[in-house]
């Protein structure tokens, strides 16, 4: 009966020895540390934990969340197996894409930030070469030389101190073509001519031509296509003859003397490039051929602009 009971109360020790020991760390609410094993069949841990040192896991360990960010990074990443570069691993494939490509810093284009931007500079200046320059044609029809009195000969363009106005009505002919006008008087005189027409666009124009006790052959600047009034004043009772310049107007403005590239008269290309004169307006804007107008031959000038 004696070692009954005592077998009773060893048990019974052993039993609350067993229970404390496990309720000393499972479950727990609050901070666990051992400086030993940790070692748990279906262990489950949840919060922040911190492990010094080395850990060994012999079963799985499960994680949503890591396996969710895993699972996201292989999808960006994509399939590795599938690359085109020697190297089998990312780095090694990156390392070896960038040994390909090269320093870019060493480009010759403008930007040298990235190889895309660097393309795209190229592919702007390849366009720019591609696309086909826009010539510019422009047909003159017939142009006559150079006379001296066919718009306002000197019967018609005499002129008095007091003033004289001669409308288009009063002149003597009309201009064949858009073209710069050779103003000349009978005596030497001190006074102006303002002139008022429209250039080869039709749209208005005004010169001013001056003269300083001279009776000199004066040219305009502008190219006129009609002449609507001169209004002429002199110190002297003389006459002024109006006739035409050699030199043609344009109608635009090219982007440079340069730009005219050929001139054709009677379908003969000239051999001689023209005297090309760029002005700030339409009307300034002038060329003068080599060869002699013949009154019977077209003008034909190519203007080259690049789009």
């Amino acid at each position: 009966m004696k070692r009954e009971l005592i077998a009773i109360v060893v048990t019974a020790a052993l039993l609350i020895g067993a229970a404390a020991s496990q309720s000393s760390w499972y479950p727990r609410s609050e901070n666990y540390t051992t400086t030993g094993w940790f070692v748990g069949d279906g262990l489950y841990l949840s919060g922040d934990g911190i492990i010094e040192g080395n850990l060994t896991v012999t079963g799985a360990i499960t994680n949503t969340a890591l396996d969710e960010r895993i699972g996201a990074i292989e999808d960006d990443v994509g399939d590795v197996t599938n690359m085109t570069t020697t190297a089998t691993d990312l780095a090694g494939a990156i390392d070896e894409l960038d040994a390909e490509i090269g320093d870019i810093s060493t480009l010759d284009t403008t930007e040298k930030g990235s190889v895309v931007g660097a393309i795209n500079e190229l592919d702007g200046r390849v366009d720019a070469v591609e696309s086909p320059p826009m010539w510019h044609v422009q047909t003159i029809t017939t142009p006559t030389a150079a006379t001296s009195d066919e718009v306002l000969n000197e019967t018609a363009g005499a002129i008095t101190t007091d003033g004289t106005n001669i409308s288009a009505a009063n002149m003597t002919g009309t201009i064949d073509a858009a073209r710069c006008l050779i103003l000349t008087p009978g005596d030497s005189m001190t006074g102006d001519a303002l002139l008022t027409g429209t250039n080869v666009n039709d749209e208005d124009i005004t010169e001013t031509i001056a003269w300083n006790a001279s009776a000199n052959a004066t040219t305009t600047t502008q190219a006129f296509k009609t002449l609507t009034w001169a209004n002429f004043t002199t110190d002297t009772d003389t006459s002024v003859t109006i006739g035409y310049s050699d030199k043609l107007g344009l109608d635009a403005i090219p982007s440079d003397a340069d730009a005219v590239m050929f001139t054709f008269l009677g379908g003969v290309m000239e051999t001689t490039l023209p005297t090309v004169t760029i002005g700030p307006t339409v009307a300034e804007c002038l060329v003068d051929l080599n060869s002699t107008l013949t009154g019977e031959d077209d003008v034909k000038i190519y203007v080259y602009e690049a789009v």
